[in-house]
Parts: structure tokens; sequence; C-alpha cells
């Protein structure tokens, strides 16, 4: 199956950055700096210390899920770039913080806060608006993103962003509909996956231009059977489909 473009790289919170191929995100940078910091404050910090008071620390705190809510507020005005995102990251951080941190004028702590899960939704209704396409991108892969958010990004001008939006699951039906008819066919792959899209819209992905994309609509344990059972009558369906099955990848039934 063909997938987004993603950047790939190694982050701070742990697991492959999901942004774009287009990232312009210095990781090794934020790798490195996050771990001179925790070196740093383990050197030079006794047990207790308050990390507000030992700037090196301020890093290992900002990443902390158990700091208290009180300390990652103070943390999101650091004047560290590297701090506020991590702030920005953290679903301990209070929702009010999220909010102010979605005003950062550093796009990359603006993105974190788009793909927080913590991020309440009137925070999120502004980010959705981000003149950045990372952040929008953030947004739609924030599992916890309202349908009215996603309803939104489902007319976004960046392709990535719809393709986001296709593969999540609260996409409103009727977008998943509009967004079966998208130019961009990973776009239209990632709705013929979404367990969440209409049967109706499956049946027409069954019968979609692009072999990958009837493939994936056979694959839908959501597509009625008559549409699974005419895109695996389709020769180049039927090939991925071995293909999947000698790889020991579960086959939905025709």
């Amino acid at each position: 199956m063909r997938r987004s473009r993603k950047c790939g790289q190694p982050t701070i919170s742990g697991g492959p950055c999901q942004n774009g191929s287009g990232c312009a995100i210095d990781h090794k940078g934020q790798m490195d700096a996050y771990n001179a910091g925790v070196e740093a404050g383990a050197a030079r910090s006794g047990a207790g210390a308050d990390p507000l008071q030992n700037p090196v620390g301020d890093l290992a705190a900002a990443n902390d899920p158990s700091t208290p809510p009180e300390t990652l507020a103070a943390l999101s005005a650091s004047h560290d770039n590297d701090v506020r995102m991590l702030v920005a990251n953290n679903t301990s951080t209070p929702a009010d913080t999220l909010a102010h941190l979605a005003a950062d004028p550093n796009p990359v702590a603006r993105v974190w806060v788009a793909a927080n899960p913590s991020t309440p939704g009137p925070t999120q209704a502004r980010l959705s608006h981000d003149e950045e396409p990372a952040v929008r991108e953030g947004l739609a892969r924030n599992p916890q993103a309202t349908p009215g958010v996603l309803s939104r990004l489902a007319i976004d001008p960046n392709p990535e962003v719809r393709i986001r939006v296709a593969g999540h699951k609260a996409t409103p039906p009727s977008f998943l509909t509009a967004l079966a008819a998208d130019n961009d066919a990973v776009v239209r792959i990632w709705v013929a996956s979404n367990p969440s899209t209409p049967g109706p819209t499956l049946s027409g992905l069954s019968s979609d231009r692009d072999a990958d994309v009837r493939w994936r609509a056979s694959q839908n344990w959501s597509t009625p059977v008559a549409a699974r059972y005419r895109a695996r009558v389709d020769p180049e369906v039927a090939m991925r489909i071995q293909t999947a099955a000698s790889q020991g990848q579960t086959i939905a039934p025709s």
C-alpha cells in the first residue's frame, strides 16, 4: 500500500516523526540538546531540586508527564525553543497552557500542540487555520481531533493534511465520501482503508481507476460483500491479495 511520504526521523518523544517529507525540524539537534540537558541536569541537580532553578534540567522536566501542571505552565514561558516544544508535546500540560503555546512563534511548538491529545477543541479549531501546513497535518494526526476540525481539514489545500484526515476514524462519513473523489490517489487509498467510510462509498472505490485503491477497498471489512467480490476478480487486485497473503497479512473475506 502506498503511504504518505513521511519525515521518519527519530524524535525526542519517541518514535519516528510523522510530518511530511518536507519537514524542516532539526531532529538530531533536538536529540543532542535533550540528552545533554538530561546528563547535565543529573550531574548538577540534587534530589528534589526545582527544575526552574536549574535551567539545564528544564528539558527533562518539560518532557516528564509527572511534572506538576504549574511547573509545565512556567516552563512554557522559557526562552529555549526545545523546552517549549516539549511542554507542547506533554499530555499533562494544562489546557490553558496549550492554548498559549498554540500562538508560539516557533512553528514546531505549534505542531506539537496540534498533535497533543490533551489540546482542547477551541484550540484545535484555531490551529486548523494555521498558516503552516505541518501544524495542520499534526492536528489531523491528533487521535482526539474533533469532527468539526477534521471536517475543516478535509478541504485543506495540502494533500498531506487530507491524507491524515482520510485515515482518521473520527472523520465524519460525509467528508470521507467527499475525499473519495480526491485527485490524489493516496488520499483515496486511505479513504478505502478507513473502517468508518460508508459502505456505498467503499463500493464506488472498489471500481476506482487506481488498482491500489481498489485493493484497499477489497480489504476493508466495511465494504459490502458484492463490492469486495467485484474488486477481487480484477487481475491487478488479485495479484496484490496473493502477495499480501504470502506475507501473512489478514485477508478480508469475500
